[in-house]
């Protein structure tokens, strides 16, 4: 059932004849949200905004099916528009979560990053993924390096787990995915050419059945000597392997090839430290669902709709893996969307 509130403002008249009346709270202007207004003057609450969010981001439901399905479920009728700018409202709301978010981010010993392309009215842009074990940070932007300098703020000292993507290059304390790998090691050895083949199963046996194997016995029962040590001609010849193609004429042997000669220390780090994650499978299985949202959405149609969705998506996501439902969640009334929100202040912008 649809609950109704109705909120009166006080007018008091003065025998002098002046009238003093109290005016709906609005939040000031903020230059990263133009035409997204946030206050008291609003026709829906906090509960159906919050059911539009759900139905739209977790559901993905589009918004002419989320007004079909309130007209028909709840005799309630909104216009596209009303729902739209509901959801940017809830994530300008959402502001104040950002820097927590970081801050568990920052001060993760691990941390998983991924991207993904995202279309924004036409330009491309990435979807980014920062993922640690109770907590996920979506970014939308270009596949830049300042993209991960602002989110980490330059204090990241932990372990980025992430894939050859040049970009994070940049970041000394990194692991590489291994099944990133080994997948592009199967590609060469499932080639036509007989030469490209044999290399790519030569790489892919030492990586897998080899190392790779080595590394999970290591962690059960590891060698006193260390693996480094045991497997050092394995190593050496891996090593031999890629400077011998490393300007080879075939493209796609070279450049597998070549992601060894710049990432070999990183790659080979968890023979040295078996305990480190050897996949980076927790990012990729963050972005999955907002893929396929992609996909029916074909993205976001607005800077402030792609900042809403990503603010949005990583409050979803962090809930999510916290275990917390809706029912659970106590916010403070400063974070809450300002059609309901009495606090005389605005929600603080990040930086």
């Amino acid at each position: 059932m649809l609950g109704v509130t109705l909120h009166t403002l006080v007018e008091v008249g003065c025998t002098c004849g002046h009238i003093s009346r109290a005016l709906p709270w609005r939040a000031a202007a903020d230059a990263q949200w133009e035409q997204v207004e946030l206050g008291e003057w609003r026709l829906d609450g906090p509960r159906l905004a919050g059911i539009i969010v759900f139905l739209a981001l977790r559901l993905r439901l589009s918004r002419a099916r989320i007004r079909e399905l309130l007209m028909e479920r709840f005799d309630l009728t909104l216009s596209t528009g009303m729902i739209d700018e509901t959801l940017r409202e809830a994530g300008r709301a959402s502001v104040p979560l950002e820097d927590a978010l970081v801050a568990d981010i920052v001060q993760a010993a691990q941390r998983h990053v991924d991207e993904t392309s995202w279309p924004e009215s036409g330009v491309l842009l990435c979807l980014w993924a920062l993922v640690t074990t109770h907590t996920v940070l979506f970014l939308i932007g270009p596949l830049r390096r300042e993209m991960l300098e602002n989110a980490l703020q330059d204090g990241y000292l932990g372990i980025l787990i992430s894939d050859g993507d040049v970009v994070y290059r940049a970041w000394e304390n990194r692991l590489r995915c291994w099944p990133h790998l080994l997948r592009k090691l199967r590609g060469l050895a499932e080639s036509s050419d007989r030469r490209v083949s044999g290399v790519g199963k030569e790489m892919a046996g030492l990586m897998e059945k080899t190392l790779m194997a080595a590394i999970y016995a290591a962690r059960i029962d590891p060698p006193p000597e260390g693996l480094p040590v045991r497997y050092a001609a394995d190593i050496a010849r891996l090593q031999k392997l890629c400077e011998a193609h490393q300007m080879d004429h075939h493209p796609a042997l070279r450049s597998v090839v070549l992601e060894f000669v710049y990432d070999g220390k990183v790659i080979l780090r968890p023979l040295a430290e078996p305990l480190l994650p050897l996949s980076n499978n927790a990012a990729e299985q963050a972005l999955r669902p907002w893929v396929i949202s992609r996909t029916i959405s074909h993205g976001t149609r607005s800077e402030a709709g792609s900042r809403a969705f990503a603010l949005l998506a990583s409050v979803i996501e962090t809930c999510r893996r916290r275990g917390v439902l809706s029912g659970d969640i106590s916010v403070p009334s400063s974070v809450l969307p300002a059609r309901v929100c009495n606090s005389p202040r605005s929600p603080p912008s990040r930086r």
